[in-house]
């Protein structure tokens, strides 16, 4: 047996009562990220991450995905439907866009993180939608060796550059 599977986590679908759990870790990782790349982010902002948090609970096209243990959130998986075609030359196929993958960081490495990818995929199945998207920082290495690792390729690469204004 996959000693993944053996951890007493059960992945659900979101709901309102889970609200205050999300926000406090929409809020810890954008703190997280905005540490990281503070040229980049802005500062967090708690009402912020309440709007982001009422959007995907409350629209269909919208899909939020937890990990609980001993009723505690411990991971969360934000996932949205649209279409691809930011560019006339590509295909207008349906995606499902990851915008969103949070584990505690003492839940991290045991799995969550894949079972909350597993989950979405599933979900994704069940709407007939054939690919997953998402975006991670380059500096980022230990997730994009994760994403790697569930079968996620880099399909293309975006660059930035700063000019002076």
């Amino acid at each position: 047996m996959d000693p993944v599977s053996e951890i007493p986590i059960l992945i659900r679908q979101a709901g309102m009562p889970d609200f205050d759990a999300i926000v406090r870790l929409v809020t810890e990782l954008h703190h997280q990220h905005y540490l990281l790349a503070p040229h980049i982010f802005i500062e967090p902002d708690v009402n912020a991450s309440r709007q982001y948090c009422l959007k995907y609970l409350n629209q269909k096209q919208h899909f939020l995905l937890v990990a609980e243990r001993k009723d505690e959130i411990v991971g969360l998986l934000a996932i949205c439907i649209h279409r691809s075609a930011e560019n006339f030359m590509l295909r207008v196929d349906p995606i499902g866009y990851i915008s969103l993958l949070i584990v505690q960081q003492n839940y991290r490495r045991i799995g969550v993180g894949k079972r909350l990818i597993i989950a979405a995929e599933k979900w994704l199945i069940d709407h007939r939608i054939g690919e997953m998207r998402l975006e991670v920082l380059e500096m980022n290495t230990d997730a994009r060796h994760f994403y790697n690792s569930l079968g996620f390729i880099n399909q293309s690469r975006q660059l930035s550059k700063f000019v002076m204004i």
